[in-house]
């Protein structure tokens, strides 16, 4: 599992960091991520993001630039397992202009979102 998160290899599996300055030295905020599904153009996305960055709009920026590069690299659809609670990642993934699929708590432990990124012409 290590392996697998810390071997980027741009085409199947891609990562953003945000990072910045703190007391002289770099502090990792946030982090985006797609890891498409074996032998599918399916990827699954995580966002990261250290309490006092959240709703600052870098989370939204993150996800809307790893989305971007994943349909550039022929991804069809990302989808995000997420607390039910947590409306920020809702509000990011409904406006990013891609049709969205709900569904709410899978074995009650999480909820699902997929975008479908070709169902969209930009």
């Amino acid at each position: 599992m290590l392996k697998q998160l810390v071997e980027i290899n741009y085409e199947s599996h891609f990562a953003l960091a945000a990072i910045i300055i703190e007391d002289t030295k770099e502090s990792i905020i946030g982090t985006c991520r797609y890891i498409v599904k074996q032998n599918t153009d399916h990827a699954e996305l995580t966002v990261i993001l250290r309490d006092d960055w959240q709703k600052r709009g870098l989370g939204k920026l993150m996800v809307t630039r790893v989305v971007e590069i994943a349909r550039s690299k022929g991804v069809a659809s990302i989808e995000i397992l997420l607390d039910y609670r947590n409306e920020g990642i809702k509000r990011i993934f409904a406006s990013l202009g891609y049709p969205v699929k709900y569904e709410s708590s899978i074995l009650d432990i999480a909820d699902r979102m997929e975008i479908l990124l070709k169902e969209v012409t930009l």
